[in-house]
């Protein structure tokens, strides 16, 4: 989901976009995404594309990969991933937080070959820009999976119930038939912890007072959407997915909250994996990127206003 400033400035709805942070758009460039430096994002220590595989995520259960939802390079580095995910781990399931639940059946018709691109893209998306940015970020990651046989799940809960949620608070949701209450995944409790302050930094960094009148609803509507994809990847686990892959925008997996917290709370002594890409210029690792991830990637996608 795009980071949307507007609604930043209504009452209590910027964490509807608390999802991305974005960078600039990078140009077709000729990078080499496995020549990337990785940093290990505890210590620092630089490693490389083939210790980040082996034996970084080989034992890992579920893998999320957090990025900047318009960063190329990141997605291009992500398809490295997953190549050397299906090479190496032969039982990967992949979800996408950009996929709704409500469109799984649309997803599955074209890996099957039971609808095309164009069909595709007019189930997704209503508008042209939104399907020009899915083409281009996320429809590769799809038709790799295709290529390769590879289970993709729609991970995310439909936008209009995450703005119910928003408005409404959860009471409205809980009373919806079934049907409809097996599109989304609500939280136990709303966290208050260190998840819950960074959701409270992005109102003052878009000079709002983080009273609770404007944190709670926009808290509210982003932790539908942790809820929904940890358990989204839950399932994937149930189904025997092994090992299971998330695409995230890096808010939702930053320092181990949102998603992450969420699928560890699921299920306890899970071994989640999580590498972030950060549209930084290359070099050390940053003093508040420490922690932010097991592996830190910096994809340095202001070269493209160079």
């Amino acid at each position: 989901m795009r980071l949307l400033k507007s609604t930043l400035l209504t009452t209590a709805t910027l964490f509807v976009a608390g999802c991305s942070v974005h960078g600039p758009v990078l140009p077709a460039e000729t990078t080499p995404p496995r020549s990337l430096t990785i940093h290990r994002g505890e210590t620092g220590t630089p490693t490389d594309f083939t210790t980040l595989m082996l034996p970084g995520l080989t034992d890992a259960d579920v893998i999320v990969l957090g990025e900047e939802h318009d960063d190329v390079l990141g997605h291009r580095l992500q398809r490295e991933i997953v190549k050397e995910l299906i090479r190496t781990r032969p039982g990967l399931v992949v979800g996408l937080e950009m996929l709704e639940r409500d469109k799984q059946d649309a997803v599955d018709a074209y890996m099957s070959d039971q609808i095309d691109r164009d069909e595709l893209l007019t189930e997704l998306h209503e508008g042209p820009k939104a399907r020009a940015n899915f083409t281009r970020f996320s429809l590769p990651m799809l038709e790799l999976a295709k290529a390769h046989d590879i289970p993709v799940f729609a991970a995310n809960a439909p936008r209009h119930y995450v703005k119910q949620a928003r408005l409404e608070g959860y009471d409205s949701l809980q009373a919806l038939p079934a049907e409809e209450q097996a599109l989304f995944t609500l939280p136990e409790a709303l966290d208050e912890g260190a998840y819950r302050d960074r959701l409270k930094a992005l109102l003052v960094e878009n000079g709002i007072d983080p009273t609770d009148e404007r944190l709670l609803p926009g808290q509210r509507a982003q932790e539908v959407w942790d809820a929904t994809m940890a358990d989204s990847v839950c399932n994937a686990l149930e189904r025997d997915g092994d090992p299971v892959l998330l695409v995230v925008g890096r808010f939702h997996g930053d320092f181990g909250g949102g998603t992450i917290a969420r699928i560890e709370g699921m299920r306890p002594g899970i071994d989640v994996r999580y590498v972030v890409m950060v549209g930084s210029p290359s070099g050390p690792l940053r003093h508040e990127d420490r922690g932010r991830a097991d592996f830190v990637i910096y994809t340095d996608a202001r070269r493209a206003n160079e």
